[in-house]
């Protein structure tokens, strides 16, 4: 499991009383799409959370990949483009212990290169399925493109504060809906 966790004091806003649980989910689940979106970023550049590029891939592995025209600009952590569409946003919690989960779920079908006559191709065995964030971990070891930096987490964080304060000002001083 790839945990992230970043704390938010709400007692530091003004009139916080007057915010409602769906609107502070909605604010972390804006914070965390936000994350998601410079993730992908990144991935796409090739560079992983501290702003370092990827590791290459093997030899062999980018041959087959080449071949069979899954490789080149913003094709890391790609080879059928479901790992990243499995990433999603969970709100979970109750009152004051909301918080955001950011994970891939779901199971995937298990891929494999297939060559036939000098042609390569992206395969999915039939019935053999794996889960989204067991392959998400696996692949961040090497190319770790899941995490977060101090930039990042206050980016985070006041993408949630501007949301939250937009909510507030909203509210003209009534309980939020």
């Amino acid at each position: 499991m790839i945990g992230l966790t970043v704390e938010f004091d709400l007692t530091k806003l003004d009139r916080w009383k007057l915010l409602t649980n769906t609107v502070i989910t909605r604010g972390l689940r804006r914070a965390a799409a936000g994350y998601m979106a410079a993730q992908r970023e990144d991935i796409n550049k090739g560079v992983d959370v501290e702003g370092t590029a990827f590791a290459a891939y093997t030899p062999r592995y980018a041959r087959l990949k080449t071949a069979a025209g899954r490789m080149g600009k913003g094709y890391w952590w790609r080879l059928t483009g479901r790992l990243l569409r499995s990433q999603a946003v969970k709100v979970v919690g109750a009152g004051k212990s909301l918080h955001a989960l950011i994970a891939f779920d779901g199971m995937l079908p298990r891929t494999s290169f297939k060559s036939r006559k000098g042609r390569v191709t992206v395969s999915t065995r039939a019935g053999t399925m794996t889960s989204a964030a067991l392959v998400a971990t696996v692949v961040n070891r090497k190319r770790r493109a899941i995490g977060i930096n101090p930039a990042r987490r206050k980016k985070m964080v006041l993408a949630f504060e501007r949301e939250l304060r937009r909510a507030v000002k909203e509210s003209k001083g009534r309980p939020t809906a």
